[in-house]
């Protein structure tokens, strides 16, 4: 795929990004609504959005091909995971610093930036695929993730009711679907896709808003923050495509799984930040600065994949 065409459908998104900033600083979205139109997307649009990938799909992958999806996306994750484990090590910052740069790279934004992105580059066919890919965010994220934004903090306890979210219950559904090849109504499948046409601009409206609550002034002083912002968007991404091209025989589930890995930094992490006592400054910092980059970062993915 030409390297322009990808990096006008990423400027795309980036000027969806650009719109929530802009009715953030005219006062016309807030704290308050982010949280209430982020609660939207999490447990009603984008629900629907997965469920639309199995039930408004001309066609879905048959029984070997999802398993080779998910083994695909637990791979990848564990290739995440021990790079989180590793590299902090030799990137310099406090020890609240250094579990906020293990978050950022273990779990990108796999789903607000992510299912646009996949869905831009590769078509609305790779949705089923990405929403795999949720599995292992959902229990990871809510396991280990708390625990690397709580370093240094003590009683700290992790709560398992939160792993069963909505976005994880839609993509088990989808999954059963899939395997199964249940029928569905096709106006069920329909109101779901228009339902889910929402989670795209509303997500990036969000993620606009909410970096537009960060203060310019105390940003990019720390050197972790470009280290990370390297390894997350550059290293990790190419290190999966060494690992994955001589495994993987399908060129689409190759290129969601490098792509996926090139995410920024997800956006809850700084909602666990808050809540658990992590470094919120950190982690603000980190997921803004690979957000922009990713405009230009995930073009070049795209071509690496040859797409």
């Amino acid at each position: 795929m030409d390297f322009f065409a990808v990096f006008f459908q990423m400027l795309t998104l980036f000027v969806l990004l650009l719109v929530g900033w802009l009715a953030n600083r005219l006062k016309i979205m807030n704290g308050e609504m982010n949280r209430l139109l982020s609660r939207l997307v999490v447990n009603i649009t984008m629900p629907a959005m997965i469920l639309a990938s199995v039930l408004d799909a001309e066609s879905v992958p048959e029984a070997g091909k999802i398993l080779e999806i998910m083994a695909a996306a637990v791979a990848g994750y564990a290739v995440l995971l021990a790079a989180a484990v590793l590299f902090p090590r030799w990137i310099p910052g406090t020890v609240g610093e250094k579990g906020v740069y293990q978050f950022a790279l273990a779990f990108g934004n796999v789903a607000f930036i992510g299912f646009p992105v996949v869905t831009s580059i590769f078509g609305q066919g790779a949705l089923f695929y990405a929403s795999v890919f949720t599995f292992p965010f959902n229990i990871l994220a809510f396991t280990l993730g708390i625990l690397f934004v709580a370093r240094g903090q003590e009683g700290v306890r992790l709560e398992w009711k939160r792993l069963i979210s909505p976005a994880l219950v839609s993509a088990i559904l989808a999954v059963i679907l899939a395997l199964l090849q249940i029928p569905s109504p096709p106006v069920l499948g329909e109101a779901c896709s228009l339902l889910g046409q929402i989670t795209t601009p509303a997500a990036l409206l969000i993620i606009g808003s909410s970096l537009a609550e960060i203060p310019f002034s105390k940003m990019f002083r720390r050197p972790g923050v470009y280290i990370v912002t390297l390894l997350r968007l550059g290293a990790l991404p190419v290190l999966v495509w060494l690992l994955f091209k001589g495994w993987l025989t399908d060129p689409l589930l190759l290129g969601i799984s490098v792509v996926l890995a090139g995410m920024p930094v997800a956006t809850n992490g700084t909602m666990l930040c808050m809540e658990y006592g992590g470094d919120a400054e950190s982690m603000t910092e980190v997921t803004f600065l690979t957000t922009v980059c990713s405009v230009f970062t995930i073009p070049l993915l795209a071509m690496l994949v040859k797409i």
